[in-house]
């Protein structure tokens, strides 16, 4: 004999299926947020437009804001420093208020960011923000989620660079 499902079952089911419906939203609207080019990647949720692949060699601050500006890349010529907002959207796995457990994020090598789409490095990048002490700047480090300051012209390596643009309208 067959049994009719009882209330309990069809809401336990239900919420089942919503649960279920929920992650496959979450990971399409997480994917479907980054457009991903060879050379670019657009955030549509901020509308700025990245340099996908960053150089591997390190600079130094003003170094890195002429590289900026003199970059041509995916037939654009409007590249900048991002300023440390504009850094912090890019981190995935990690609150961008505090420091997390280095290597632990969603990204390749435990790096902070979505994983599959950056390439160049899981480290230190140079941002526009200046700290207030002279000669310092910031660089958000991608292993642990945190913003750090360095030397701007110092005798240590400098951290990296990845570019950007925009935003970008559609």
């Amino acid at each position: 004999m067959k049994r009719k499902p009882t209330g309990i079952t069809l809401a336990v089911s239900a919420l089942i299926i919503l649960a279920g419906g929920m992650a496959i939203a979450e990971g399409q609207a997480s994917q479907s947020r980054w457009k991903i080019n060879t050379e670019t990647v657009v955030d549509t949720q901020t509308g700025l437009m990245w340099q996908r692949k960053a150089p591997r060699v390190t600079l130094f601050w003003e170094q890195t804001q002429r590289y900026c500006e003199g970059l041509k890349l995916a037939g654009f010529s409007d590249w900048r420093m991002p300023t440390a907002k504009e850094q912090k959207s890019l981190v995935q796995g990690c609150k961008t208020d505090k420091t997390c457990k280095p290597g632990k994020g969603p990204g390749e090598n435990g790096c902070y960011w979505q994983p599959a789409i950056w390439s160049g490095g899981c480290t230190r990048y140079w941002n526009s923000d200046s700290t207030g002490d002279k000669g310092f700047g910031y660089a958000l480090d991608f292993r642990d989620g945190s913003m750090k300051k360095y030397f701007k012209d110092g005798n240590v390596v400098g951290p990296y660079v990845r570019c950007v643009r925009g935003p970008v309208t559609k």
